[in-house]
């Protein structure tokens, strides 16, 4: 049944592994190649899936995702640009399935390898001096299955000898009686453990503490529940306290009375009593045997198995989803940026332009030598300008035999803003009507854009202090509190 379990979790990645076979001879888009090993494994299933799956394929999203990427880089195939970016959308979300699925499976696998229980029913014992540590056992009963239980039990660490301890340690304590109560009213109603210190704050004691009556309560202070009579007992607590060579004894009396268990209750503190004795019979052993029957009933022992690989395998699946939501996203900020930058290009664009023109070149001249200034910084390594790659395409459609109009209005809507659209509406008919009045329309057109560049460097800048806004307040309130705070506590 565990391994059941542990094996639902790789499910996800045993379907993608057939997933995988079936893709094996799919083609990926055109660019898709040099996407190598797993990443290119993952690619192609998500190349298939795009392909067989039409719940991936939606027309009006495609074409915006199409076009998005055709503005990002013109020298693409938008059909084929939106193939592979599919392909590895897809492929990303299923390599962290895959991913998730085998890390759950391993996880739980481990964890529930993880037993501290050995064949012959012991736990190992920390070193000496490590501490003790906790384990959360399960007690089944194969007999009677309402007896099963879960029980954290404390294992204490490996003591040493009296002889050892004699060498190590300084045994001694001192206890006032205002200072054992612990949960308890007065000492004439004990009914829960007894804080039996060994040092009190002030005084330079050392102090040991020895019951009368060690089947009622241990010189730590803990009741033993299962000894204690219905009427209650008094019990002489005798506290020897010791400071350099000297000595004193002080005897404190406490009425303990038995709590008020229920018929559950009192069998989950019979079962944890036996462990405990157990526990302190077996002191000086390197392991602790674990009481294999309680009269004539039988038991086995595990430990508590922690699994978290659910919230992992979750986690994972919810980081994956995630992963193709902002997919989308992150394309979408990409052609923001594209934009911007363009707008930014814009008025240094139309004071070339009115520059060149000036000295007596076409527009489409004036065009190429942009184009060819621009593939010079290229080589220098500067980097790809949106505007600038726009106009070699202008160039191209030109070349290829498309009137100069129709270039225009194509690079006018590749564009997609309003001042691009206003000079291309120019070049349109300057075409139409000639070129005496275009340069003064240019001038002003250049003048426009400038204006526009301030107005809108204005606006980054009103955001901007917006956006320091909330910080400043937080430092205006410290500050105060900083001045007020030192008057206020003076008064």
């Amino acid at each position: 049944m565990k391994a059941m379990t542990a094996l639902l979790y790789l499910i996800p990645a045993i379907l993608l592994f057939f997933l995988g076979l079936l893709s094996g001879d799919e083609t990926l888009p055109e660019g898709g190649d040099e996407t190598k090993g797993i990443r290119g494994r993952f690619t192609r299933m998500g190349a298939f899936l795009y392909r067989a799956v039409p719940f991936f394929r939606k027309p009006g999203r495609d074409a915006k995702i199409g076009m998005n990427l055709g503005m990002l880089d013109p020298s693409v195939n938008p059909d084929e640009a939106r193939r592979l970016y599919y392909a590895d959308k897809i492929g990303v979300t299923l390599m962290l399935i895959c991913a998730g699925s085998v890390l759950a499976c391993l996880i739980s696998v481990s964890a529930r390898n993880k037993n501290v229980v050995d064949e012959n029913g012991r736990i190992e014992r920390n070193g000496y001096g490590t501490g003790s540590h906790k384990e959360t056992l399960v007690m089944e009963v194969p007999e009677d299955p309402s007896m099963n239980m879960e029980i954290e039990l404390s294992i204490s660490d490996r003591q040493y000898t009296k002889e050892q301890a004699d060498e190590l340690f300084m045994e001694l304590a001192e206890k006032l009686p205002e200072a054992v109560l612990g949960d308890n009213p007065s000492l004439d109603d004990v009914t829960t453990d007894l804080t039996l210190i060994k040092k009190l704050e002030g005084y330079p004691f050392d102090i040991a503490w020895i019951p009368e009556n060690y089947a009622i309560i241990h010189s730590d202070g803990k009741l033993q529940q299962e000894n204690i009579p219905q009427e209650g007992i008094t019990v002489r607590l005798t506290a020897k306290a010791s400071y350099m060579d000297d000595r004193w004894e002080t005897d404190i009396y406490a009425r303990i009375l038995p709590p008020h268990y229920t018929g559950e209750e009192l069998w989950e503190q019979g079962v944890k009593s036996l462990l405990e004795e157990a526990d302190r019979a077996t002191i000086h052993e390197e392991y602790i045997e674990l009481p294999e029957s309680i009269g004539e009933s039988t038991y086995t022992w595990t430990q508590k198995v922690k699994d978290d690989a659910p919230i992992l395998f979750l986690f994972i699946l919810i980081a994956a989803v995630a992963v193709y939501a902002m997919k989308d996203k992150d394309l979408e900020k990409k052609v923001k940026e594209r934009e911007e930058e363009m707008i930014s290009d814009y008025p240094q664009f139309v004071s070339k332009l009115v520059l060149y023109l000036g000295a007596g070149m076409t527009v489409r001249n004036v065009f190429r030598k942009l184009v060819g200034d621009y593939e010079k910084l290229l080589e220098k390594g500067e980097s790809r300008r949106f505007l600038y790659e726009e106009l070699k395409r202008t160039i191209h459609e030109i070349d290829s035999g498309i009137s100069e109009n129709t270039a225009y209005e194509h690079f006018s809507r590749r564009c997609r803003s309003k001042q691009y659209t206003r000079l291309c509406t120019l070049l349109s008919q300057n075409l139409r009507k000639g070129n005496s009045g275009l340069l003064p329309l240019l001038q002003e057109e250049s003048a426009k854009a400038l204006s526009e560049r301030m107005d809108i460097a204005r606006k980054r800048g009103e955001e901007a202090g917006t956006k320091l806004l909330l910080p400043m307040i937080l430092m205006l309130v410290i500050v105060m509190v900083m001045i007020i705070m030192p008057a206020y506590t003076s008064l």
